[in-house]
């Protein structure tokens, strides 16, 4: 679904150039809530993949693999942090409040920090 989604995004982030001024707003936020989507959706496979590999641990491929999931969970929080910081509407939700603040992006870059080092110590 991620990869499908990130198909359609190219798509959108070349049209959104073209919109005219006075919906541009609109279709910038329609596209934040789109790129939101997809980091959501890819960040979701990435923790499946990434449980499913704790199992193998000890195989020095799954660990370089589980890496490369941290590593690109990384680069998903850095790419949401700016949406998440001038787009206050993207993943609130009134019973569960916000999804997406900047600084939980900022707790999850460390986390993932971390767990790439744990995983390096294991090497």
């Amino acid at each position: 679904m991620a990869a499908l989604w990130k198909e359609g995004l190219a798509t959108f982030r070349r049209v959104v150039p073209v919109v005219p001024a006075h919906k541009k707003r609109f279709a910038e936020l329609d596209l934040a809530i789109a790129e939101t989507c997809y980091y959501h959706f890819q960040s979701t496979a990435n923790q499946l993949e990434f449980c499913i590999l704790r199992e193998k641990i000890g195989d020095r491929a799954a660990r370089a693999r589980m890496r490369r999931i941290a590593e690109e969970e990384i680069e998903l929080a850095r790419r949401q942090f700016p949406i998440a910081r001038d787009q206050s509407v993207i993943a609130y939700e009134a019973s569960n409040h916000y999804f997406y603040t900047p600084l939980d992006l900022v707790e999850k870059v460390l986390n993932c920090s971390h767990v790439i080092r744990e995983l390096d110590r294991q090497a």
